[in-house]
C-alpha cells in the first residue's frame, strides 16, 4: 500500500519540517504519530507540515494509513533538531528531449550578484549511456527583461579548467556541447534549441568561492511526457542540516497564461537516487498555506501538483509526468523556503 516511506532529517530550530508519506488504495485515510508522544493532533494528511521546529519536536515520526482493508504503518523518520545551521540549493538541472524546433525554458535565480557556470549537454549524455541524446545544442541566457545577454553552441576549450572549478563533470574537447560563464544578480532564464532531436541536460552551477549570495530556485516549462520524456529537475542539498522546499508540477493553472497544450493531470515524485521519497497527484491547499508568496496561485481544486520536502543534503531529482499517463507542457518549480 506504501509507495513512498518518510525520511530521516537533522533540521535547525525554527526551521520548517515536512514529513510525507505516498499510498495507494481506495478510501485512505492518514494520521501521523510521534514517538514519544504518541498521535500528533490534526495531522491527517499524506503529508506532515511543523512550521517552527523546537527541540520538543525531535522523535520518531511515522504515518499510519488506514482503509476498509486494514492499517499499516509507515516506516519511522527520525528526526533530530539542531542549533540554527546552514542549508541552501545548488547545482540545479534539467533534463529533457528536445525535439528541432522547440525551445527547452530554464529559469533560475540568485539571491545576490552570482557568477553561474551554465551548460547545455547533448553529446557527451554518451559517456553516460544515455541513448538517444541530442547532437548539437545550442545554449542562449535572457534576463529578467528577455533580453539576449550570452550565448554559446559549441564550448570554448578554455573552459576546460573553470568545469573542474566550479565541480562539474568534463566534457570531451571538440565536443558539440555548450558551455558559459555568466553573472547573475536576480532572475534570468537559459533556452536551449537544436536543430536535431535528442536528449539535452541543462545545468547550473554556481562559483564554489565566492560571496554569501546563492541559488535560490529552479523552474522549467517544457512537455512531460512518458518514458525517456518524463521531465526531469535535479538539484542538490548543500550545507549541515536538511532543507525544506516548495517544489511544485504544474500544468492546468498554465491556462491563466494561455499555454496551450497543457499536462491535464500532472503527478510530481522527488527522488534521490532510485528510492522515491515523496509524490502528490493533485496540490493540497495547506501546502500553499504554508508557503505563501512563493509562485502563483493554483486554483482551488485543480489538479496541479505540489508538495513541500523536507530533504538532508545530497543530490535529487523532481519527475514531472501524467498521472493519467497523458503528456503535455508542464512546469517543474523549485523554491527555497524563507
Amino acid at each position: 500500500m506504501i509507495s513512498a516511506q518518510p525520511g530521516d532529517a537533522v533540521v535547525a530550530v525554527g526551521q520548517m519540517l515536512a514529513l510525507n508519506v505516498a499510498a495507494s488504495g481506495p478510501g485512505l485515510a492518514y494520521q501521523w504519530s510521534r514517538l514519544p508522544g504518541g498521535a500528533v493532533v490534526g495531522a491527517t494528511d499524506p503529508q506532515l507540515i511543523l512550521n517552527r521546529v523546537t527541540a520538543a519536536d525531535a522523535g520518531i515520526y511515522f504515518c499510519t494509513v488506514t482503509n476498509a482493508t486494514g492499517a499499516v504503518d509507515s516506516a519511522g523518520a527520525i528526526v533530530a533538531v539542531r542549533p540554527a545551521g546552514a542549508a541552501r540549493l545548488s547545482n540545479l538541472s534539467v533534463r529533457a528531449n528536445v525535439n528541432a524546433g522547440q525551445v527547452l525554458t530554464v529559469g533560475f535565480s540568485t539571491t545576490g550578484t552570482k557568477a553561474l557556470l551554465v551548460r547545455g549537454v547533448g553529446p557527451a549524455l554518451g559517456a553516460f549511456n544515455v541513448p538517444n541524446f541530442n547532437a548539437d545544442p545550442r545554449l542562449e541566457i535572457y534576463n529578467s527583461g528577455q533580453s539576449l545577454t550570452a550565448a554559446n553552441n559549441d564550448w570554448a576549450p578554455g573552459l576546460a579548467g573553470v568545469f573542474q572549478a566550479y565541480g562539474a563533470f568534463a566534457l570531451a574537447a571538440g565536443s558539440t556541447d555548450a558551455a558559459l560563464v555568466t553573472t547573475l544578480a536576480g532572475g534570468a532564464t537559459s533556452q536551449v534549441k537544436s536543430a536535431t532531436n535528442g536528449i539535452v541536460l541543462v545545468e547550473v552551477y554556481e562559483e564554489v568561492a565566492g560571496g554569501p549570495a546563492r541559488l535560490s530556485n529552479l523552474s522549467t516549462i517544457y512537455r512531460a511526457g512518458t518514458g525517456d520524456d518524463v521531465l526531469i529537475a535535479g538539484f542538490t542539498v548543500s550545507g549541515d542540516v536538511a532543507k525544506t522546499l516548495l517544489i511544485r508540477g504544474v500544468g492546468p493553472a498554465l491556462g491563466l497564461f494561455n499555454v496551450p497544450d497543457r499536462l491535464a493531470d500532472p503527478k510530481l515524485e522527488i527522488y534521490r537516487g532510485s528510492r522515491k521519497l515523496a509524490e502528490n497527484n493533485d496540490w493540497n491547499a495547506r501546502v500553499a498555506a504554508a508557503a505563501p508568496g512563493l509562485g502563483f496561485a493554483l486554483d482551488a481544486g485543480s489538479k496541479d501538483a505540489a508538495l513541500l520536502v523536507t530533504l538532508p543534503p545530497g543530490g535529487y531529482t523532481a519527475q514531472l509526468s501524467g498521472a493519467d499517463g497523458g503528456t503535455g507542457t508542464g512546469l517543474i518549480e523549485i523554491y527555497e523556503l524563507p
